[in-house]
């Protein structure tokens, strides 16, 4: 019985026994973590996290955006904000219901909007054009954001459209003042406009050094 309990003995203690090799791979990875947690540390502290999210909040068709913007005398960040949820700056973007660019624009809407400038000539395939979409984008955000005094609302009816935002306002379980929509009865409306503030709120702080207009949230 003696022997037994000596080799079982030996056993254990040989499977607890750690060899030099094993422990140096340990520190070597420790050591190696905590390297790589420095460096993110320095890298986020020293604006690396704000030169990420400018990649993913880019100033796409600048020039553009820029000129159209204040023809229409809107905020740029703003037009960036809504190409960012609307195709995410994809010039060629189509979506399922037929809105066509960078700033989605329905063919019939750009009918409209070029009809009050007198054109006629018009064809759908404009709108892949970016001069053309950013343009009249930009066109119809001006007037939505004339008709509509609260951002919110211009933005939702940049989505649902003016007359269902209209129809909104004048109910009173909506719009208890008139004004402010409480709520919007559409989820995707709803979702669109949160989006579009969200990207807005984010575009001002990355890059409002460099614009200086803002707008009433």
């Amino acid at each position: 019985m003696a022997n037994t309990h000596a080799k079982s003995s030996g056993k254990k203690r040989s499977k607890h026994k750690k060899s030099p090799s094993s422990k140096k791979f340990v520190y070597s990875l420790v050591g190696i973590l905590m390297m790589i947690c420095i460096v993110l540390g320095i890298y986020f502290v020293s604006g690396g996290e704000e030169q990420i999210q400018k990649s993913i909040h880019p100033l796409g068709y600048s020039e553009i955006v820029e000129r159209e913007a204040q023809n229409y005398n809107i905020d740029p960040l703003l037009v960036y904000s809504v190409i960012k949820a609307e195709s995410n700056f994809d010039a060629n973007a189509v979506s399922n219901v037929g809105a066509m660019g960078l700033m989605q624009i329905m063919p019939e809407t750009y009918e409209w909007l070029a009809s009050k400038e007198g054109i006629t000539d018009v064809s759908q395939e404009d709108l892949l054009n970016p001069e053309i979409n950013i343009k009249y984008g930009c066109m119809f955000l001006s007037i939505l954001l004339e008709r509509y005094p609260q951002l919110s609302s211009a933005v939702a009816a940049y989505n649902a459209g003016f007359g269902n935002v209209d129809n909104w306002l004048e109910d009173i379980t909506i719009a208890p003042d008139g004004e402010h929509l409480e709520h919007i009865p559409f989820p995707e409306t709803e979702q669109y406009t949160e989006k579009v503030l969200k990207n807005y709120q984010q575009y001002q702080r990355l890059y409002e050094e460099s614009n200086s207009q803002t707008a009433n949230l």
